[in-house]
């Protein structure tokens, strides 16, 4: 649910996280945003993978 991938993203932008390493601020917004582009992407390679795998025919 998008309350859930908020609560996530928050969670991962507190202050002792390791997200804070990276050379720019990064906000529950972004890491929400990221998590979400990152399931259509694998959403729409698996689909692509299960429509062009070879499966040979039995002999």
């Amino acid at each position: 649910s998008p309350s859930r991938l908020m609560e996530v993203a928050e969670a991962a932008c507190r202050a002792e996280e390791s997200i804070h390493n990276e050379p720019f601020d990064v906000t529950p917004k972004m890491v929400s945003d990221a998590l979400l582009a990152a399931d259509v992407y694998l959403r729409e390679f698996r689909a692509q993978q299960q429509s062009t795998s070879f499966s040979p025919k039995p002999i």
